[in-house]
């Protein structure tokens, strides 16, 4: 299969498209044809070699992947080929005592996602989702890294419920967006904060009922209280 290889940290042109061997699947593992794959912050601080955690060379990067099932393990249930999925960042065990109050980033098996910029991509059950058959990858190729965490952020940590007034920075970002709706579906009213002045209709219709500026380092936290 083709894949963009790094062999060291470095610019873009760091990347080369090569011919590698197909990935070498686990018992829990789920072979993927990548159909879509996002340019995740983590997959940038990867390349450029500020983010080391688990990176090895030569090195296969994204996470935020999309695709067809191709094939599965034999400890993998419920998923089958030809399904429509999506991955998380991460796999984690689900029995650890991190796992089980959830705190599954803390987990000491967590496994990161990757090989998203290669033709295929063997990935932990834990971390794939299926997608519904008339979404394109191209959209749920973002769900999983972006708005996974917006979800556990907005239900599960904040519990954010009818009324309360929910405050997302970074509003327009792939975490910040998400949860700018997810907030709203809620019930709660929504102050986006954002540094770009373009975006603010864009989160309006996403769902923010007022729109917080921090362009050239303004600082919002006066107009919030007031509002």
């Amino acid at each position: 299969m083709l894949a963009a290889v790094l062999r060291a940290p470095g610019p873009p042109s760091a990347f080369s498209l090569e011919e590698v061997q197909m990935p070498v699947m686990s018992a829990d593992d789920v072979l993927v044809r990548v159909r879509a794959c996002g340019v995740s912050y983590r997959d940038v601080v990867e390349r450029n070699g500020v983010y080391r955690r688990d990176v090895t060379y030569p090195l296969i990067s994204g996470l935020e992947i999309s695709g067809e099932v191709e094939a599965v393990g034999p400890q993998v249930l419920g998923l089958s080929p030809g399904d429509r999925v999506c991955t998380k960042a991460f796999a984690s065990c689900g029995q650890c005592r991190y796992c089980r109050s959830g705190r599954e980033t803390t987990c000491r098996s967590r496994r990161p996602v990757r090989g998203g910029y290669g033709q295929y991509a063997a990935i932990p059950q834990d971390a794939v989702v299926r997608t519904p058959a008339d979404m394109p990858f191209e959209i749920s190729c973002l769900l999983g890294p972006g708005a996974g965490v917006a979800i556990n952020a907005i239900r599960d940590t904040a519990r954010v419920s009818l009324g309360e007034t929910v405050l997302v920075t970074g509003a327009s970002g792939g975490v910040g967006l998400p949860a700018v709706q997810l907030a709203k579906m809620a019930g709660a009213r929504v102050i986006a904060v954002t540094r770009s002045a373009a975006k603010a209709e864009m989160l309006r219709e996403a769902g923010a009922d007022e729109i917080m500026s921090a362009w050239e380092g303004e600082d919002f936290a006066p107009k919030v209280r007031t509002w």
